[in-house]
């Protein structure tokens, strides 16, 4: 395989095995930092690089993620109770005798004002909540393991 004057290799030159990748010049060693390569008998040893990311968390980052999820959780509850609970007041002034239709437009709009309010707090509580869970994650670790093919 011939480079012309400007560095370029005439790909047509070479052979129509099939090729893993092709080694440009001045550039990075993309094989030997990710496949093993062929053997010395010719040989195909193809290893693949696997990388592994984890974080570890500190004991308060631990409490402040359970706070977290343990928030989003009872904020949850609170809503679909609220709704459960304005459904049912509702339904209670809809079918009483002396009830006018006044006092259940009432209820539905009290509802929607503690629910509206629920996910006003919901939203700053996550927001707030979410950037501490993120800012105390551990500090990343990678760790590389060659895995043969």
């Amino acid at each position: 395989m011939m480079a012309d004057s400007c560095g370029v290799y005439n790909l047509t030159a070479l052979p129509r095995e099939p090729a893993h990748f092709v080694l440009l010049p001045n550039a990075v060693d993309y094989a030997h930092s990710h496949y093993a390569g062929e053997s010395a008998g010719g040989g195909n040893l193809m290893a693949k690089v696997v990388r592994r990311e984890t974080r570890t968390r500190s004991p308060l980052g631990k409490i402040i993620k359970w706070v977290f999820i343990l928030f989003n959780l009872l904020m949850a509850f609170l809503l679909l109770k609220t709704c459960s609970a304005v459904g049912n007041v509702a339904a209670i002034q809809g079918n009483s005798a002396e009830a006018s239709g006044a006092a259940a437009a009432g209820a539905g709009l009290a509802g929607a004002a503690i629910g509206g309010s629920i996910m006003i707090f919901w939203a700053l509580g996550t927001i707030i909540l979410g950037a501490l869970t993120a800012f105390t994650r551990g500090p990343s670790i990678v760790t590389e393991e060659r895995v043969e093919e």
